[in-house]
């Protein structure tokens, strides 16, 4: 009968309704396994409800600005002009690009994410990510380097999405790295022993910064969507924290893993692990 009463209480949408185990046997075994199913029922309908709150946010505040500066030139209030106009483009870009990321990370986790899988040298692929961010750092005063013992590390992966996946590690750490810092870039293949992974051996793709690092208690959520360690440093710098949540779903797509480690005050690295067949 209290199971009975659970399941409604649960189907009615009461996810903290837990049910007494007084008994032991396959009925009290039920009871345990019935209340496990409420927890994870309640978890997940408290991640619904920030992820949505956390969407509202980030697409209002690009919606005011808009709004604001289309009103304000519709009344006189703002001149049409190059600033304006380019402030609203701006936003649009921003709402655009946070659209885009959530549909992306949307397909990932139902596993429809599609993998343009072909042979790609992983050296030089990290290589050209960070040849495209050089521009970047040196107006921001960090230097970068590339490091690898490899001539080249052929993988069948998604070269896009793969380089997509560097590129948002290596801008992360741009983001958290003060000017006279420093960014590097490294591969390497590691043996099966010495992989977190089952596999002949495994790729490794690793993103290192001399930035602010991140406190401890921060590190097991920083792979979550919407997730900031500086929430008004984030904004300010075009950050709506989907970038590495989009990394470990196409690292996982991979069947791959990432990783970060970090000392506050010395800085982090990003680690990506990416199975070998041979």
């Amino acid at each position: 009968r209290a199971l009975t009463r659970g399941a409604r209480e649960i189907a009615g949408g009461d996810f903290g309704h837990r049910v007494s185990v007084n008994s032991g046997g396959e009925v009290g075994e039920l009871a345990e396994t019935f209340n496990q199913m409420a927890a994870s029922l309640e978890q997940e309908e408290q991640s619904r409800r920030r992820l949505t709150a956390d969407i509202a946010h980030e697409l209002r505040t690009p919606l005011t600005v808009i709004q604001g500066m289309v009103g304000g030139i519709r009344d006189g209030v703002f001149p049409a002009d190059t600033e304006h106009l380019s402030a609203i483009e701006a936003q649009s870009e921003l709402l655009t690009r946070l659209i885009s990321d959530l549909w992306e990370i949307s397909l990932a986790e139902s596993g429809r994410l599609r993998l343009e899988l072909g042979q790609t040298d992983l050296v030089e692929l990290a290589r050209r990510a960070l040849r495209h961010a050089v521009p970047q750092a040196q107006t921001a005063g960090i230097r970068t380097s590339f490091e690898s013992t490899l001539e080249a590390l052929p993988a069948s992966v998604d070269a896009a999405r793969l380089g997509q996946v560097v590129g948002n590690l290596i801008t992360n750490a741009m983001r958290h790295t003060p000017e006279g810092g420093q960014i590097r870039v490294s591969v390497s293949r590691v043996a099966a022993e010495e992989s977190a992974k089952p596999h002949s051996s495994s790729a490794v793709i690793s993103v290192r910064d001399t930035g602010e690092g991140i406190p401890a208690e921060h590190l097991p959520h920083i792979f979550d969507r919407f997730y900031r360690v500086d929430d008004a440093r984030a904004r300010g710098q075009g950050g709506v924290g989907l970038g590495l949540a989009i990394v470990k779903q196409i690292v996982a797509a991979h069947g791959g893993q990432v990783r970060a480690e970090s000392q506050p005050g010395r800085g982090s690295t990003f680690s990506i692990e990416l199975p070998l067949d041979a």
